[in-house]
């Protein structure tokens, strides 16, 4: 049934507890991992720094060893990319583009106005998702 796992990867604790369930589902169904980060901002909208290319660089380098460890420590098949926008827009973007048939995210599990400032982007991917939204809390047991 789920061939195809994205999943949401900032590097924050939140992202890796869901990247942890991606990887037990994966072992159970033999899916594929795709481990997905998401920069802030469009390069429609700005010319490219040297700071903007160098932040990239380190951030697949990261996401080429992760995925590397993953794939060795737990063999399962890993893939990554790095996309650039609004994160939950980008990330319905890349499963409709790329293929995918579960997304996972973290969640921090922030209410009030912590949610209302900062937003919530597993809220925005259960909204709109045309694929299931996994979403795992930060009290999650895993």
């Amino acid at each position: 049934m789920f061939r195809k796992l994205v999943v949401g990867m900032d590097f924050s604790e939140n992202s890796e507890r869901a990247v942890g369930a991606a990887v037990a589902f994966a072992r159970a169904t033999g899916a594929q991992l795709v481990l997905v980060n998401v920069l802030a901002g469009s390069p429609e909208m700005r010319d490219a720094t040297e700071d903007d290319i160098s932040v990239r660089a380190s951030i697949e380098q990261r996401l080429r060893e992760f995925s590397a460890k993953l794939a060795a420590d737990h063999g399962v098949r890993v893939d990554y990319g790095v996309v650039e926008g609004v994160a939950a827009t980008e990330l319905i973007r890349y499963v409709e583009v790329w293929g995918g048939d579960l997304l996972v995210v973290g969640s921090a599990g922030r209410t009030g106005l912590g949610r209302i400032l900062v937003g919530s982007v597993a809220e925005g991917l259960v909204q709109q998702s045309p694929v299931p939204v996994l979403v795992i809390g930060p009290r999650a047991a895993l």
